[in-house]
């Protein structure tokens, strides 16, 4: 996607905040991009970037050799960083310091960290100290979904750049522009719970056929429910936390229903079925099942045995 601000769609207050700053030429020497995975957080932080580096009037252009060259992440001042296997490791963030010092401040350099709530302690506390005494003309761009998992410690030396969801109507305009019928971009960006990322990856990967899979797991009682956790058990991470964030969202649709709260559901598609599903259930039930899943979820983010 060409690096334009106005690229940064349901991101106007983060955008126009980057570019009053440009505009002041306060630009702090690091940055922490938040928010769900899918809303933007790359496309800011690479903006930025080519808007410090673009030699065009107005900048970034989007189209120069320096822009492109960022977009593809392949210019000669910027180094990327993203998680071996699942971490950020020290060797990573050491593996930085000649390239950092190559610079010597005759130019500026940046490092994009991308899941930096992925950095393991040693690598955190490492990158700790390059914050702390920056390098001349070094930038650090952060990216991380869930801020309260990075170092406070280095949070505090960043400059806080919040995106926000993307709310459903827009990110339906957004399929629709990239050709996908209306009827299939709705109920995506329903789903998607405000990530467009998300809702590209439910119309191409398949993901409304894993969707219906845990709805009707949700309906299973006794043994059934009880082969399939097994299952479950057996499959890759990811897929067992994809598996959970839909059976969490179900279970919050039954919520809304049974209490008949004006609340937009996730999945639209199944309102009569998941009305019935949840006279079934009590509301302090649900509630205590949506604990469960959301629990299960962060254990599993952290390492749990899937099992």
């Amino acid at each position: 996607m060409m690096l334009r601000w106005e690229a940064l769609k349901g991101q106007e207050a983060a955008a126009a905040a980057l570019q009053q700053m440009l505009r002041q030429e306060q630009s702090p020497h690091a940055f922490l991009f938040t928010g769900i995975e899918g809303v933007g957080k790359r496309l800011a932080a690479k903006t930025l970037i080519a808007a410090l580096l673009c030699q065009e009037q107005e900048r970034p252009c989007g189209v120069c050799s320096s822009c492109r060259q960022v977009e593809l992440e392949e210019h000669g001042q910027m180094q990327v960083l993203r998680p071996e296997g699942t971490a950020i490791k020290i060797s990573q963030i050491r593996d930085l310091l000649p390239r950092l010092l190559l610079s010597g401040g005759q130019s500026r350099f940046f490092v994009l960290i991308d899941g930096a709530e992925l950095m393991n302690q040693e690598a955190a506390n490492s990158l700790l100290k390059m914050l702390e005494e920056p390098p001349a003309g070094v930038y650090f761009m952060l990216l991380a979904q869930r801020l309260e998992q990075v170092l406070p410690t280095v949070r505090s030396r960043c400059c806080l750049v919040p995106l926000q969801k993307l709310g459903a109507p827009l990110l339906k305009d957004m399929l629709q522009s990239r050709g996908f019928a209306p009827e299939a971009a709705a109920l995506a960006s329903s789903v998607a719970a405000g990530s467009l990322g998300e809702a590209l990856r439910f119309l191409e990967e398949g993901r409304q056929t894993l969707r219906d899979e845990v709805w009707q797991a949700l309906q299973a009682s006794g043994k059934d429910a009880w082969r399939l956790g097994e299952l479950w058990g057996k499959e890759e991470r990811p897929q067992v936390q994809l598996r959970l964030r839909y059976l969490s969202l179900l279970l919050r649709d039954m919520l809304v229903l049974r209490q008949q709260a004006a609340i937009p559901l996730f999945h639209p598609d199944l309102e009569r079925d998941l009305y019935q599903e949840s006279q079934q259930w009590t509301d302090k039930g649900l509630t205590q099942a949506l604990h469960a899943v959301e629990e299960t979820r962060r254990n599993i983010r952290f390492h749990a045995v899937l099992r």
